[in-house]
């Protein structure tokens, strides 16, 4: 799935200002994309198709704040609740048509619609201190939005001599774009607060979009150029949401084809892919006064997703089994840059990861293991005019799964985002049926600048521990459910970043020692 919402607006030194000891939250709700593959019409050419997808969630949470319990309440109420229940669920009607333009290619369209909303007693961390701000469940939010809006046309046998059939594809509208397993371009929409949903959110995809997309055949190489939108409403998102942004640029990706396996009609997967991207944001917003210096502000009062005007990405990055000897050893890797030269606009920041894993396909449940060692950049200098904070831009949950790019259960939902932290992760997993994949993952987050928080009270970069225990089973083609246990355990550095925040806001007295423990439970259709 593939998600989220920045739906607390950041405070100075990068924390939520609700919680005062949490990171922002800049965090994409789960997205499965719909198939139409359910034929409605098929005569001539013509074809119609439809899809639906839906999703429904259950979650329980202990020791909210590390024990110091939520805000969600009158700031006159000494009522601290340390547990919450909430339920969410999301569903995404499709319908997708075809038609061949004569001896031209084909014509295409698709279109959806995203339906959600959530009840109950709130998320797993604190809402803003402000009664008339609750967290993403106040008020029991409903939404209903376009989502899909795209027309496109296929080469079909156009330069087949060339390029060969199908080799170019061009599509405007809203529709969803992913590069690579998701960790810079996969979401181009935040889902919290009135947008109804966060965690399944089926709402994903980018707004007035131009791609192109070339894939020559007998050539191991594809390309995009892209122009893209981030869809920003902070009407819907009481004012949190990210900086809009407008984007373009290109994805090229150097690539070894899998096997086709008989009878098989889907492509096969990359045996390795290697890729390169680069964009510009030549459009974004620069107020609020966060989203960018004024003559005044200093890079430590500015949101993660300030500065984005005249902001270049680059990054290049690596996936597969590139030994021929043993396809079962598997690496993943990619480097990502942000520079912004601009006067009072300037960025220098980066990320990068690398992950290991090895596969043992030839024993019993097919365990799989892998290590990874992710760094997203933080503020040195929060005084300066230069923002070194790495801005994790249009993220998902990524294609992989658990373990992809919402670091954690606990921390990757709902504490902080890929920025100004440095992961240690370890996975394991096995498939004791076909229809049943069961692992554990294990996180070590450490702040990579403790001097991003402004607070000389803070001086330990460790943040948190987290191990997520979780089971997905696929008892039918069209149903997925999905389990977690997880437990965030706080490190000295969120400790003392809790004990300032509750000395100047309260409750007085109460414990932030305390390891969160969250359940979730998921169901998830697709027709």
């Amino acid at each position: 799935m593939d998600k989220r919402s920045e739906y607390r607006k950041l405070s100075p030194n990068g924390v939520r200002p609700a919680a005062g000891f949490l990171l922002a939250a800049a965090m994409l709700a789960p997205a499965a994309e719909a198939r139409a593959d359910k034929t409605l019409y098929d005569e001539d050419g013509t074809k119609i198709t439809g899809a639906f997808t839906g999703v429904v969630g259950v979650f329980g949470v202990g020791n909210v704040d590390f024990g110091a319990g939520d805000f969600n309440s009158p700031t006159t109420s000494t009522v601290r609740n340390t547990e919450r229940v909430w339920f969410e669920s999301s569903v995404k009607p499709s319908i997708a048509a075809e038609t061949p333009l004569w001896s031209y290619g084909t014509g295409y369209s698709l279109f959806s619609f995203v339906a959600q909303g959530t009840g109950g007693s709130g998320d797993a961390v604190s809402s803003l201190p402000q009664y008339a701000l609750r967290s993403t469940t106040g008020n029991q939010p409903t939404h209903i939005d376009l989502e899909d809006a795209v027309v496109g046309w296929r080469s079909g046998d156009t330069f087949k001599d060339t390029l060969g059939a199908d080799a170019l594809d061009v599509s405007y509208g809203n529709q969803n774009f992913l590069v690579g397993d998701g960790l810079v371009i996969g979401a181009g929409i935040f889902n919290a607060f009135g947008r109804g949903a966060f965690y399944t959110s089926l709402s994903v995809d980018f707004g007035r979009t131009a791609i192109v997309k070339l894939n020559p055949d007998g050539v191991p190489v594809r390309a995009n150029l892209f122009k893209l939108e981030d869809r920003v409403d902070q009407g819907l998102l009481q004012g949190f949401d990210q900086a809009k942004a407008k984007l373009a640029g290109f994805n090229a990706e150097w690539f070894k084809a899998g096997e086709k396996k008989e009878g098989d009609t889907t492509a096969p997967p990359d045996l390795w892919t290697l890729g390169v991207l680069y964009f510009n944001i030549y459009d974004a917003d620069s107020t609020p006064v966060t989203f960018s210096f004024s003559p005044t502000s200093t890079a430590a009062s500015l949101s993660q997703s300030a500065n984005r005007e005249g902001l270049n990405v680059f990054s290049f990055r690596a996936a597969g089994s590139f030994l021929e000897f043993d396809r079962d050893i598997l690496f993943y890797g990619e480097y990502v840059g942000e520079q912004n030269g601009n006067a009072n606009r300037r960025v220098d920041a980066d990320a990068w990861y690398v992950e290991p894993g090895y596969k043992f396909s030839n024993v019993d449940w097919t365990p799989q293991f892998a290590f990874r060692y992710a760094h997203f950049s933080g503020e040195s200098d929060p005084n300066g005019r230069v923002k070194h904070s790495y801005d994790s831009l249009f993220y998902t949950a990524g294609p992989r799964g658990y373990g992809s790019w919402y670091l954690g259960e606990i921390y990757g939902w709902y504490l902080g985002t890929p920025s100004n932290i440095n992961v240690v992760m370890a996975s394991a997993n096995v498939s004791p049926l076909d229809t049943l994949t069961t692992g554990v993952i294990f996180y070590d987050f450490r702040f990579d600048q403790t001097a991003q928080f402004n607070n000389p009270s803070i001086t330990n970069d460790h943040a948190l521990d987290e191990v997520d225990l979780y089971a997905t089973w696929t008892p039918k083609s069209w149903l997925t459910i999905s389990s977690v246990l997880g437990f965030g355990i706080p490190g000295e550095g969120f400790k003392q970043a809790a004990a300032s925040f509750v000395a100047t806001n309260g409750p007085a007295g109460r414990s932030v020692g305390s390891t969160i423990v969250l359940g979730e439970l998921i169901a998830t259709v697709k027709f």
